[in-house]
């Protein structure tokens, strides 16, 4: 029996190779477009949600990969734990920094609402205190519920134009990040299953052996 030709193929994608000055350069442009994004959103344009979710996630982008860089001292051993707990809860690929932008996004619009809502007289000074720290913990609950459901929170608040554009522009910019950054994504693109245990080494004798 001739079996058919095998399909040429394709050539590993290399990858690029940064400078420590360019990739400076490369993070400090991202956050300021996220950061010139979000300044934007506040003209409550059509797109204002899509455009905003879209700053906060190359922010977000931006310092996931600037900690993940750090030094091995006390502090980037610190942030190096903090993010291998995200990872464990399942906050990887380009869906978790997604969800963790728009964690940030609506915590940081909460704790504004908070800001301009505090009533600073004496009499009800303790009691919008105590509405306020029950409030806030009600609402980061229910970020985390948003930020799980990130996509049906981004149509919900710009359609489906406004979500398309947003998620097709970040996701570029992930999968153009996972040629600058190749050692950032290997632990961000590691499926969750795999980071629980270390898989058996061939060495090791399988059960029923």
């Amino acid at each position: 029996m001739i079996e058919p030709p095998q399909p040429p193929a394709l050539p590993a994608r290399s990858a690029i190779t940064l400078t420590p000055e360019q990739t400076r350069l490369a993070l400090l442009t991202l956050a300021g477009m996220g950061a010139a994004l979000m300044l934007l959103s506040l003209f409550n344009w059509s797109i204002a949600t899509a455009m905003l979710q879209l700053g906060a996630f190359l922010l977000t982008y931006a310092a996931v990969v600037s900690l993940s860089r750090l030094p091995p001292n006390r502090l980037g051993q610190r942030v190096d734990r903090f993010l291998e707990q995200q990872l464990q809860r399942g906050f990887t690929g380009f869906y978790g920094v997604m969800a963790i932008a728009t964690f940030a996004r609506l915590e940081v619009r909460d704790i504004a609402s908070d800001i301009v809502d505090f009533e600073l007289s004496t009499g009800q000074l303790v009691q919008s205190l105590v509405q306020g720290l029950i409030g806030f913990s009600i609402d980061s609950v229910m970020n985390v519920v948003w930020a799980a459901l990130w996509p049906v929170k981004l149509l919900e608040g710009s359609g489906w134009f406004g979500m398309l554009v947003a998620t097709a522009l970040a996701w570029l910019v992930y999968r153009a990040g996972s040629q600058m950054f190749p050692d950032v994504h290997r632990r961000l693109d590691t499926p969750r299953k795999r980071r629980r245990g270390k898989a058996p080494s061939a060495d090791q004798p399988h059960a029923g052996d």
